[in-house]
């Protein structure tokens, strides 16, 4: 069963970098494809269209955006640390069961 587990990990190992390379390559089209075509343009092609435009996306939501922007409206920093320590403490954290491998030469003390 282990044998087994580690060849499947070996595998993904492989077709995760297959996908990196592809992504890798896939960007560098769409780079060339935006400098030959407008904004809001599209191209026909054979099972539809390629349309070029720009899509909207927000930052993560994380702690230091939290901490930079309350503390613009909350002038008072006990109150400031006193929300900030609340929503720091009531993260809901769940425990997952995982299989970490570890090759030999390399240091991980993080498995549980």
């Amino acid at each position: 069963m282990e044998a087994q587990w580690i060849s499947f990990d070996n595998e993904l190992k492989l077709l995760n970098e297959k996908i990196k390379q592809l992504r890798n390559k896939k960007h560098e089209l769409e780079e060339k494809l935006f400098a030959k075509h407008a904004i809001n343009s599209s191209v026909k092609v054979g099972d539809g269209a390629l349309k070029f435009t720009h899509t909207r996306t927000a930052t993560p939501l994380t702690f230091k955006y939290l901490e930079k922007s309350l503390g613009e409206i909350i002038k008072n920093e006990a109150q400031f640390k006193l929300i900030m320590n609340h929503i720091k403490n009531q993260r809901e954290i769940t425990l997952v069961p995982e299989i970490k491998r570890v090759r030999q030469g390399t240091n991980d003390n993080n498995i549980i």
